[in-house]
C-alpha cells in the first residue's frame, strides 16, 4: 500500500511567434497549471501453488484536487479508479507466462472533455512471458491493448451557418474515442 502526494507543476510555454496554434495556453511565456495528482495504491499477491501466483490491485488518482489548465479539475467528480488482476505461471525454471486485466473508471463530466485532453472509461488486457537464458539474464516480452468506451456529447448549437443573420445554429456531436496497442521487450541482468 502506498500514497504519493500531489506534485504542483506549472508549465511555461516557449513558442515562436505565430506557432502557437492560436490557443492562449500555448502563447510564449504563458504558465499553465498541470499538477500530477496524488495517488493511492493497494495490492496483494498470493502464491497459490509453487508455480502459480495471483495478484489484485487498486489505484485511485485524486484528479479533483490537482490544478489543471482552465480549472478542468472542477469537472472531475472524485478522480480516476483502476482495478487490476493478474496471474503468473512458472512453467519450469526457464519459462514463465503471465496475463492480466485492468478496468479504469473515470469521474469526468462532459465539460471536462476537450480535443486536446479527454478521459475515457477503459479496459486493458495483457499477456507476457519471460525466458531465463542464463543464471543472470532474463528476456521479457509483453503485449497489451486497451479498449476505450466512446464518449459522445450532443449539442443543439454545435455550429452556426456562415452568413446567417440572425444566427442559425445546427446540431452536432463530438465523439471521443481511441485505442492503444503496445508491444514491449526487455532484458534483465542480475549480478
Amino acid at each position: 500500500m502506498k500514497y504519493e502526494f500531489r506534485t504542483s507543476l506549472n508549465l511555461e510555454s516557449k513558442t515562436v511567434d505565430g506557432k502557437d496554434g492560436g490557443l492562449e495556453q500555448f502563447k510564449n511565456g504563458v504558465n499553465t497549471p498541470h499538477d500530477i495528482p496524488a495517488l493511492f495504491t493497494i495490492g496483494a499477491s498470493y502464491q497459490i501453488t509453487p508455480q502459480l501466483m495471483a495478484s489484485v490491485g487498486y489505484h485511485h488518482f485524486f484528479d479533483s484536487d490537482a490544478d489543471m489548465a482552465d480549472d478542468k479539475q472542477q469537472f472531475i467528480d472524485g478522480g480516476i479508479n483502476e482495478y487490476l488482476a493478474g496471474v503468473e505461471y512458472r512453467i519450469n525454471k526457464m519459462f514463465l507466462v503471465s496475463g492480466g486485466v485492468q478496468f479504469t473508471r473515470t469521474g469526468v463530466t462532459d465539460d471536462y472533455q476537450k480535443d486536446l485532453n479527454y478521459s475515457l472509461h477503459s479496459y486493458s488486457v495483457g499477456f507476457g512471458g519471460a525466458v531465463n537464458v542464463s543464471k543472470n539474464v532474463t528476456i521479457n516480452i509483453g503485449y497489451f491493448w486497451t479498449t476505450y468506451s466512446d464518449w459522445t456529447i450532443e449539442k443543439d448549437h454545435y455550429t452556426s451557418v456562415a452568413g446567417s443573420n440572425p444566427a442559425v445554429y445546427l446540431p452536432g456531436k463530438d465523439v471521443f474515442s481511441r485505442t492503444n496497442k503496445v508491444f514491449a521487450a526487455g532484458v534483465d541482468f542480475s549480478f
